[in-house]
């Protein structure tokens, strides 16, 4: 039997008995031990280094083990990840250092941004009605550039938690979560513009 088709039944059925995919065809008089193969080196996935950060699966440069069809349909064919040989984890060692550094500054960086963000408090212009109705809601990306604009904080659209658009003037607070941290602001949408 071909190694590829013993990974297909044993994905199925973990447990160490026969599998019905084994138990057809020539094979049906013997009986298979699947934990003993896969003990002799038959694998359930293939192990890949993720070259991009996968949400569900892993960040950037870590390796992890994935089932082989995700891996060869998804991952691979996409240049998300690359098979993970010994030779190919060492060299990623030394860059895996590096980017943890970044990742370090980078939530230091964004701590720092949500103590400024809590004392803030943003203006936005835009169109309305008599009744205080806006003509067209404000988004998270309008959010993050008047952000940007005007109290000079830097943060990404994904991060800013609303859950319907801004359709009316006034006074809204607005939370930002990004990974564990989160923060609140205080938005002021004001009437005018055409």
């Amino acid at each position: 039997m071909e190694p590829q088709q013993l990974r297909r039944c044993t994905k199925k059925y973990s447990s160490s008995l026969l599998s019905p995919c084994l138990a057809s065809g020539p094979f049906a008089p013997r009986q298979v031990n699947v934990g003993k193969l896969l003990h002799r080196g038959y694998t359930r996935g293939m192990k890949v280094i993720l070259l991009q950060d996968v949400r569900g699966i892993g960040r950037k440069f870590d390796v992890k083990e994935v089932a082989d069809g995700f891996a060869q349909n998804m991952l691979l064919p996409r240049k998300l990840a690359e098979r993970a040989t010994s030779e190919r984890v060492k060299q990623i060692e030394g860059k895996r250092a590096t980017v943890l550094k970044e990742r370090e500054m980078a939530a230091t960086k964004l701590k720092e941004e949500l103590k400024k963000l809590s004392s803030v408090s943003v203006s936005v212009t835009a169109p309305a009605n008599d009744q205080g109705h806006l003509f067209k809601g404000i988004k998270e990306d309008d959010i993050a550039e008047a952000l940007k604009v005007r109290a000079n904080i830097e943060l990404p659209s994904t991060s800013i938690v609303l859950e319907a658009p801004i359709k009316n003037v006034g006074a809204h607070t607005v939370r930002v979560k990004v990974g564990e941290h989160s923060g609140s602001f205080r938005l002021e949408v004001v009437k005018g513009g055409k």
